[in-house]
């Protein structure tokens, strides 16, 4: 099934957010909670959700997570795009997840939840990396994904006066790759 460059962008967008929904209930759930199980499963969702982002821009929908898993490795991993040791973070997090979820004896230790939590964080960071860098965006304002931020900084862009970014192009690079309209005024 191929998917139409509308659509993919849509679908990866939905997963950058459910990505960062998860990962923000993880640390959510971490830091004020102190639920380290809960903490595990949403960070692996975290993960989970960015590699199908990652995997929408090869046109790939990932039916499974085991085919999300290997698909991203086969994608990815073997052509240089993320680092061999990928797949050992995502197995590791998996692991966590696992026995936060599943296991009837155990329950996930505080130190092995903030080691997936820092793994999925760098995995989010160089998944918006590589869209930014591979993926055409499109203008926030057509897609209705922008706030007042966003337009202040496209107004600025356009009569000359960000320094930051020379076009709007670049703006909606940064906005996909950051996952925040925050800091496009900084």
């Amino acid at each position: 099934m191929t998917l139409e460059n509308e659509n993919r962008i849509a679908l990866i967008q939905i997963h950058l957010e459910k990505a960062e929904e998860a990962y923000d209930d993880a640390v959510y759930l971490f830091e004020t909670r102190r639920s380290y199980n809960g903490a595990a499963n949403r960070a692996y969702y975290a993960m989970f959700h960015a590699e199908k982002a990652l995997l929408l821009t090869c046109g790939i929908l990932g039916d499974s997570h085991k085919h999300v898993h290997t698909q991203l490795s086969k994608e990815f991993v073997k052509e240089g795009k993320l680092s061999n040791d990928t797949g050992r973070k995502i197995d590791y997090v998996q692991k966590i997840r696992n026995i936060a979820d599943y296991s009837g004896q155990k329950s996930a230790t505080k130190d092995d939840v903030e080691m997936a939590l820092a793994e999925v964080k760098s995995f989010m960071e160089q998944t918006r990396e590589l869209l930014s860098e591979s993926y055409e965006w499109p203008d926030p304002i057509e897609t209705g994904t922008w706030n007042a931020e966003t337009l202040e900084a496209i107004r600025d862009v356009e009569e000359g006066r960000a320094e930051r970014f020379e076009s709007k192009e670049a703006l909606f690079k940064n906005l996909y790759r950051t996952g925040s309209h925050a800091d496009i005024l900084e």
